[in-house]
Formats: structure tokens, sequence, C-alpha cells
């Protein structure tokens, strides 16, 4: 009802005397806004139901499931909710609560350090805890490329970019929800990109989608960064954070995912693609865009090397004995570029399933890294492996630029909504 701004009989919520006054923006920003004892726990319950998921209680119907009323009503919800971020003063409301906050020795030498005129989710963590659940549970509807770009005045879409925005940064607010949702989302870049080049029913868009997911929550938090700068001029401290706790989770996390996968994750996470892995994130104090290094040709390469090989040949999609033929030949380049004092050096690794090659060349242990995998990506680029979704054959090179081409388009397009 408070979602809708109706009651189940259809009549207007505002249309009744009593709630003349009244509007959802208005209930739910005082809602959301105010200073809880409980971090919002209870205030969140408002929108928590939309990222529960009907499971069907049968084989069959999970093959087949069907449309019921409680996901016709999820939809409903997720549409009004979305709807009132396209609300302007509802927007600045969220935004700009009034409340303080004090993080407890969180400030320069260990002493406290007061966030003044905070956003709702730095006020609420529970509350950002629930919004960012709502996204998980809903991420592919957001990622929907749609209504975000230069085409996005001619497109249909269901929600808008500056709704999807504004309601992201809700959870990216609070530190542990952020980085906890960064994580999944840099995951999910990755596995895509695994997916892609390992051939199957995978068209472009979903590349493009993947990208937009990913673009979407490092906007977000870039934007609720700067509005924390706006008084504090430490923009960059919520930022990397964030970003550095994702990276150290799926470092030392035990996620059951490949090496591969948690080494490409890494990489969209800017950590392995900046020149010097200890520099902070580079943030463009005038547009507020993040700068992104996805066009070196030979990070790149590495990438797909290592996707493509898989771990342990589990998932490689090598064809006919081109799998063996990779490995002996990536060994025989352990002992071409060995280190000056070894007989051989080392490019396979052991992960959790078996040896794989890590996507970031630089962690060879090679007299040259470089020449090494020059060698490699030549000796296999030209090989095709990948039916595509139109049924022609796909090499190695062309299904790399292609996936991180409309990757990197997808992902870049919110960059026009930073603050």
């Amino acid at each position: 009802m408070i979602l809708s701004g109706e009651y189940p009989n259809g009549h207007d919520f505002d249309h009744l005397p009593n709630n003349s006054h009244l509007k959802p923006e208005d209930i739910l920003g005082e809602l959301y806004t105010r200073d809880w004892d409980d971090d919002g726990k209870a205030a969140s319950k408002v929108t928590d139901w939309l990222a529960e998921h009907t499971i069907p209680s049968s084989d069959e119907l999970r093959e087949n499931p069907p449309i019921l009323p409680r996901d016709e009503l999820k939809d409903k919800g997720l549409d009004a909710l979305l709807a009132l971020f396209d609300n302007e003063d509802f927007r600045e409301t969220m935004s700009n609560t009034g409340h303080s906050v004090v993080d407890e020795g969180g400030g320069e030498d260990g002493k406290d350090e007061t966030w003044y005129d905070v956003s709702a989710g730095h006020l609420n963590p529970e509350l950002a805890n629930g919004f960012g659940d709502v996204f998980l549970a809903n991420m592919e509807v957001f990622g929907d490329t749609n209504g975000v770009g230069d085409a996005a005045a001619e497109q249909d879409t269901r929600f808008s970019a500056e709704s999807r925005i504004a309601f992201m940064q809700v959870p990216m607010a609070d530190s542990d929800t952020a980085t906890s949702i960064y994580q999944d989302v840099l995951t999910n870049s990755a596995e895509k990109m695994e997916e892609f080049l390992q051939g199957g029913d995978f068209p472009n868009t979903e590349a493009g989608r993947a990208g937009a997911i990913q673009g979407l929550v490092e906007q977000a938090l870039l934007n609720e960064s700067q509005t924390r700068g706006d008084n504090h001029n430490e923009q960059i401290e919520h930022y990397n954070k964030v970003t550095s706790s994702a990276v150290d989770v799926l470092g030392s996390v035990d996620l059951g995912l490949s090496g591969p996968v948690v080494e490409v994750a890494k990489i969209f996470a800017n950590e392995i693609l900046e020149k010097d892995t200890k520099d902070e994130v580079e943030i463009n104090a005038r547009s507020g865009t993040i700068e992104k290094e996805y066009e070196s040709e030979e990070k790149l390469n590495a990438m797909a090397v290592s996707l493509i090989l898989g771990e342990g040949g589990d998932g490689s999609i090598l064809k006919d004995n081109k799998y063996e033929e990779m490995v002996d030949f990536i060994e025989k380049m352990e002992e071409k570029y060995a280190p000056y004092n070894k007989e051989k050096g080392e490019i396979l690794v052991d992960g959790p399933n078996g040896t794989y090659v890590p996507p970031n060349h630089m962690d060879w242990d090679l007299e040259s890294t470089s020449g090494a995998l020059k060698d490699i990506f030549s000796e296999f680029s030209s090989e095709d492996f990948r039916d595509t979704v139109g049924g022609t054959e796909k090499n190695l090179g062309d299904a790399t630029e292609d996936f991180l081409g409309s990757f990197n388009r997808a992902r870049t397009t919110w960059e026009e909504h930073a603050v």
C-alpha cells in the first residue's frame, strides 16, 4: 500500500480525506531518514520482501514455473520503489538526512570522525543491507542497458538510469554492504566472461549486461563517495575502503569459484589493471569518473588464455586435443623463459580444482612474461574454438575483443550520471 500508493480495493491512498496530505515519497522519506536505534532494521521490512524468491515445490514446476500472484506483487512493488527515486525531492531527502554519524576510531590517527548530513544508507546500515538484498535478487533487471547512454531517450526501459543510480547509492553508503555487493558483482563479471569465452548460447547483450551491472555499482559508489566529499573532501576514502575490501575477500575466502574466475574478478576491480597495484584508484575530480584501463592488449590476452584453459581442464572448451597441446606449449614456455637462476619458470599454478594460468601475466615467474604471453597467444589465437549464437566459429582473439568491447561500452555509459 505504501509503495503503490493505493489500497487493495484500488482506491488511491492520497485521495482519501484523512490521507490527502500524505504520499508514498513523504511516508518513506520520513521512515528511511530517521535515526533509528536498530539502524533501520524494522524500517527496511517495508521493502525486504522484494528480495524474496518464489521457489516452486516440485521439479516439474521448477522447469515450468507459473506466474504467481506473489511474483506479480513483487514486480509491482519494485516498480513503485524505483519510481520513487525518479522524484528529485525524494532523492534529495535520501541523500541529505540532516543527521550526523560518528565513526569511532575511523579518523586520522585513530580519532573519532563525525560525518555530517549523511545519506539514509550511511545513517541506517540495516536499511542499506536490505536495499542491497533487493538489488542482488533483481540484478539482471537493474543491468538492463536500455535507458542508459546516448540512445536512452529513444529506448523503452523499465527503470530510468537516474532511479537506478539513486537507489544503488543507498546500499553503497554502508561499507560492509557495499563490499559484499561489489564482490558479487565482480564475480558476476568474471563468470560472464568465462561463460562467453567457453561458448554456448551467450549473445553479446549478456556481456553488455554484465558491464552495465558493474558500471552501475561503481558509479553509485563513486556518487555516494563524492557526496560525502562535498563536506569532508575525503571522497577517495570510502571508495578505496570498499574496493580494497572486496578484493581482500576475493583473495582470502573460499567462494567455491575457480582460480581464473577469482583472479579475473580482481582484474575487474581495477587492482591488477593499474600500472602499480598499490596506487589508490584515481578519481577525476572534475567529471567524477573512474579511470579504467581495459584497453591493454596484453592484459586482455592473458585473461583470455586463463579462462579458455580453465582450471585443471574443467570447463575448457578447446577442441579435440588442443587442451593438452596448450598445456604442453605453456610448459615449454616455462623452460624457454626461465629466470636466469632456474631451469624452469612458472606459469601454471595450483588452484582449488587443479592447475590454471593466472590471468595477470605479470604474476608469472619468468624472465620475460610479455615474451611468453606473446608466444602463447600467437600459437592459439587463430584457433576456431567457439560456436557463436549465429552458428559461426570465433577465434580466441576475436572472442576476447567482442566480450570486452560490449562489456566496456555498457560499463562506461553510467558516467554521465556522476554527481
